[in-house]
Parts: structure tokens; sequence; C-alpha cells
């Protein structure tokens, strides 16, 4: 090629380098290399056939990831669980959703699809390298988001960097523009410190086109996910840290983020001008509603620009149900439906969840409004491993909307003067539908607005009834409205009724036909000592609270939140305030005051028969033991041989 030696050697190694530097990856594309691998359920199933060694390395992936567990005919021993099985150790907020047959969840290692109706794995993307983490993902998002470790600052502090990848090639899109710190004491505790809500909050719009990150530091940035591009960015840190919140409207027109206390604000997100600092107490994940024109924080309904307030809600873990005007509020294992007016909301109906772990932790609906899907955890401090739900929607319908409002109505003409109406168009209700009326707490609400406690007792005896000669639920929830019926009795002053109320829980819980709960077993305790204080028996209320509340760690704690719900009807027993929190063994100081002095009002027995408001004759009374045996206990009796209410 040429007849100079030393101008043929240059040139070789020229054309040397320009090939070796095209076998070469991009240094970008390394940096932002995350080890993603994708198996579809087929390939997994495939591979639990096989003994191949690069199966046996995935399967003890998935394994770890609890994609598979051991069981089933395979020849490993092992099978592929279904959503009902799958307890990861991690989770994202906001990262599991429904979009169409499929559902999806993030845990920082992977993202998983699942069957809606099957609850069937489809497909899982695995992250293996722990210096990445999965920040942003949805449903109906095309991309990923994923944060790279980028390492440390400080001992405790690392910086962050983010990273977009197409879902469905695991190609990577684009780098982002900026870097944020996370307090992380090192890369292999880099998705740990990433899940933890108290370091950093993420949030993906709708279509997954927009991305915000706010972290514990201070920091807050928003990003367009396909271009990398940094929309708004606030690199101040702030002197208060705690729990930061980001969400971002599903047109992707505004985003919220809270951190410490000093930021909390609504800004648009293209142009990052802020819109307002909205002054209100954030609790659990804000939202947008999809018509663009509310923002939930908390108990707080604001306009879209969090300018205004609109009303207060009585919970604050709240969401829209799409295609409707009801709020839905999330409360551990059920959905709360409401209405808003002008003077805050309405619920208008519950809906149950079924094998739902005790805590609940978060939720979305779906982008139809057809399903939820929930995660919850059994451990009291809310760390995993977690269970994933999917649960349809069962919003009423408007004539069950109406009959709520109907219940609203009665209680505001009581309040205005017009009782005798009030409590007429109130007793219409119940006799229409006395469950419908139940289950929205209408006999709370009634008695809170001063209504006769009788109408409360008229609503639970037609609903207890029911439930008793319901077999096929096994009397779920029995000990609940027995324990309701017991509190209005003693609202009305009335401990006969509430004594027979007693007496029916413990005859069901010695034939084990249903167990309580410790909050459960506070409350039947609770009463039934104001039954006794109430009929005279000092002594055997004290016997009986240090018999019972001594056996459950939590009875002190628990008891003083129960009595702080209803100070009036607690009054005989808060009134001695040494003595109680001598028994309890909390702080007097921790104790509710003592409420206002009650009158005896006509209530009903169980049976329906009429107490009117005289003192009861309790000489002939039965008070039930709480032995195996059920049988009636004798006068002198104060404390059982054995735990039944526990």
């Amino acid at each position: 090629m040429t007849d100079n030696p030393a101008l043929y050697r240059l040139y070789s190694r020229i054309v040397v380098l320009f090939f070796a530097i095209l076998l070469l990856p991009s240094v970008a594309h390394a940096y932002f290399s995350p080890d993603l691998e994708k198996f579809s359920a087929a390939e997994i199933n495939e591979m639990l056939q096989s003994k191949r060694a690069k199966s046996k390395s995935d399967i003890k992936r998935l394994m770890e990831f609890k994609y598979v567990v051991p069981g089933g005919d395979a020849p490993s021993g092992l099978k592929l669980v279904t959503l009902d099985e799958w307890h990861p150790m991690w989770y994202r907020r906001k990262s599991g959703g429904v979009s169409g047959n499929t559902a999806s969840v993030s845990d920082f290692n992977s993202v998983s699809y699942w069957d809606v109706e099957t609850k069937q794995l489809k497909e899982v993307i695995v992250l293996e390298d722990e210096k990445y983490s999965i920040v942003g993902s949805n449903p109906t998002s095309p991309w990923l988001v994923i944060a790279k470790h980028d390492g440390q600052e400080t001992e405790f502090r690392a910086k962050v960097e983010f990273a977009s990848y197409d879902a469905r090639t695991l190609d990577k899109k684009a780098e982002f523009q900026n870097d944020m710190i996370l307090q992380c004491y090192n890369k292999g505790l880099f998705r740990a410190h990433t899940a933890s809500w108290s370091q950093m909050d993420y949030a993906m719009s709708e279509e997954g086109k927009c991305f915000a990150a706010t972290a514990g530091t201070g920091q807050f940035s928003t990003w367009l996910v396909e271009t990398g591009r940094i929309m708004t960015s606030a690199k101040q840190e702030h002197k208060k840290t705690e729990f930061p919140y980001t969400s971002i409207s599903p047109d992707g027109k505004r985003f919220f983020t809270k951190v410490g206390s000093e930021v909390t604000a609504v800004f648009d997100f293209e142009t990052g001008k802020l819109l307002s600092k909205p002054s209100v107490n954030v609790v659990g994940t804000p939202s947008f509603s999809r018509d663009d024109k509310y923002l939930l924080l908390g108990k707080h309904i604001m306009t879209a620009d969090g300018k205004k307030k609109i009303c207060k809600l009585e919970l604050p873990f709240n969401s829209f149900l799409p295609g409707t005007d009801l709020v839905i509020t999330w409360w551990n294992t059920f959905a709360q439906y409401s209405i808003i007016d002008k003077d805050g909301s309405i619920e208008v109906a519950k809906q149950f969840f079924k094998g739902i772990a005790s805590n609940g932790l978060a939720a979305s609906v779906s982008s139809d409004g057809k399903y939820y899907f929930l995660t919850s955890c059994d451990s009291e401090e809310q760390r995993g491993p977690y269970t994933h739900t999917i649960v349809k929607a069962a919003p009423p319908t408007r004539d069950a909307i109406r009959f709520v409002e109907q219940g609203e109505r009665a209680i505001e003409l009581y309040t205005a003067g017009l009782k005798k109406q009030g409590i007429d168009k109130m007793r219409g209700l119940i006799k229409a539908n006395p469950q419908l009326i139940w289950s929205m707490d209408y006999d709370k609400k009634l008695v809170a607005k001063g209504m006769p406690p009788i109408l409360a007792a008229e609503m639970l005896i037609p609903v207890i009834r029911e439930t008793i000669a319901d077999k096929s639920n096994k009397k779920k929830g029995l000990a609940y409205k027995y324990s309701a019926f017991s509190l209005w009795a003693l609202a009305a002053r009335q401990p006969v009724a509430a004594t027979q109320a007693y007496n029916a829980i413990v005859q069901d819980l010695n034939k084990k036909a249903y167990s309580l709960t410790p909050w459960g077993a506070t409350k039947v305790i609770l009463l039934h000592a104001l039954s006794l204080k109430m009929m005279g028996k000092d002594n055997a209320a004290y016997d009986y609270l240090i018999a019972k509340g001594g056996q459950m760690d939590t009875f002190g704690k628990q008891s003083i939140k129960y009595m702080s719900y209803y100070p009036n009807i607690f009054r005989p027993l808060l009134k001695d305030r040494k003595k109680l929190a001598v028994i309890l063994d909390v702080d007097e100081k921790k104790l509710p005051k003592s409420g206002k002095s009650l009158s005896k009002r006509d209530y009903l027995t169980l049976d329906g028969k009429e107490l009117i408001g005289k003192a009861p004759d309790m000489k002939n009374q039965t008070v039930y033991s709480d032995d195996d045996s059920g049988k009636p206990a004798g006068k002198s009796k104060t404390k059982s041989k054995s735990v039944v209410l526990d």
C-alpha cells in the first residue's frame, strides 16, 4: 500500500485502533449499562424443566427475587409463583397498577407483569447489578427509569444518576441531565435506600412521558423520560427532612412535591413556574384527578394548581375514581367511596377486600376505573415481605348514593330543630334498608348529632339477626356489630342491653364461632367494664379490667385510643383517673378527659323490647362468665380462669 515502512506501520496502527474503537461499547452506554434481562413465563417454565448451567444460574436469581419457589412437578422441584404467592421484600409507592388485562409492579430489582384474571406471571424484567435500582415504571409506560449509584459524595451520601430504557427491548434511551444526592452508605445498600420512603420518592406520569424525583435531602427534579431533558430542578437542601412526596398529573402538566418543612409546592412541569405553596398537612400519596380539576393532598381537596381549598375529607389516604365524581379513601382492608359537596364529603359506600394483609400500605386504580391494585403487609413496622392483590372495583350505584344522601338529610332536619321530621325520616330509611344505612356508619353519625340512640338499636338489631341467619359467612363481623350495639346502649345509659351483647359475644367465643383481634378484644373488655361500673359494681369492673387487660401487651395504649373517641360515653370510668391509670399501666396525663354527663334514654334489648329511661332492676341480671363452660357466673366471681378475649 506504501513503499515507506514507517508510514505503513503508522497506518496499520491507526486501522487497528479504529476497529478496536468500533468493537468497544460507547463510554456513555457502558456508564449506564445495568445487567437487565427479560424472561417470559414460558421461558422460566422451560428452565424449571432443564438442567443446563445457565438455567440454574437464572433460576437461582429468580428464586432470590421470589418469582420461583419450591413445589411443583418440574424436575427442579420448583414452580413459578402466582401473584397471590409472590411476597417481595421491597416495593415502590405508586409502582403497582393495572392496564387492560395486565398488572405490573416494580420492586427495585425487577418489574413483573401479571394476568389480571388468572394472577399468572406473564413476564419479568430482572436487574441484577446492585448499584442500579428501578425507580420508574407503570403499566401504561413504554419506558423504565433506572437510578445508578455513582459513588460516595461523603460517608453517608451518594450521587444518584438516572437513565431511561425501552421497557420492551431494554435498550438505553437517554441519560438524564442533572444528578441528585441520596442519603446512602454504599452501593451494596443502594436499592434498600432508594426503597426507603424517608430517602426519596419518585413519580411517573400515566403515559410515562414525565418523571420526577424528590430526595429527603431537599432536592427535587423533573425530566422528560424519552430525552432525559431536565425541566425543573431545585438543588438546595433544607434543615428539616421528612418523608418526601412527589406526584405528577396524568396529563403531565403539573407536579407536586413535598420535602422537609419548607417546601410544599405545585409547579408547572414544563416551565418550572411555581403555581402555589399549599399550607396543608400531607399524609399519604398526593394525587391529581384525571380531568385536571382537582388535587388531593392528604385530607384536603384543592384545585389542581393548589391555590384553593375546596373541602376537607375525614381520612387522609385518597384518590379519584376515573370516570366518576367519587373519591376513594383507602383504609387498610377496605375502600370508602365518597361524594364531594360544599360542606365536605359524604360517605356513600364501602367495599371490603378479602385476603388482604393486616396493614394496607398503597393502592392505585386502573385508568378505566375497573380494578384496584393493593399493596399490604402483615408487619406492624410496615416492612416486607409485601402482598400485592388485584381487586375488581365495586362503586355504588346512583340509587345507593341517593339513599345515603337521604340519611344526611335526616340528620340535617334534626339538627335544624325539626326533630320529629328528622327522626321519622331516619326511621323510614332504617326500615327500608337497615344493612345499607348501618354500613355507612349512620349509627355513629346520628348519636354524634344528638339523635336518640334507640335509632341505632333499631338499625343494628335486624343487621345482627341477618348476620346470625346467614350461615355462609360464619358470623364474620358479628362481634363488631354486638360491640356497636353495646356502645350505643351505654350511650343511652342502659347497661342491661350492653350486658346482653357481651353475653352473646362470650357464648360465641366459647363455641369458637369466631375470634377477636386485640383491638376487638379491647373494645369488648372496656364496654363490659363500663357496664359493670354503671350497675354499681365498681370492684367487679376494676377486677375485670385488671384480669383481662393484664393479658394483652397493647391494652393500655388501645384503651386510651378507644375511650378518646367517646369520652362522654366512658365518663364513669374516666372520672376516677388515678385508679384507671394504674389499672391500664399508663401515665395519668395520657388518659382522655372525661366528657359530659349523659342522661338515661330509651333503648332496645336484643330481642326488641323497649327499655325506657328509668333505672333498670339489676338484681336478676345474669352476667355470663368467660370460662370454657359458658355458665352464668356467681355474684362473687370477678376473675376468669382462662383467656377467651385475646
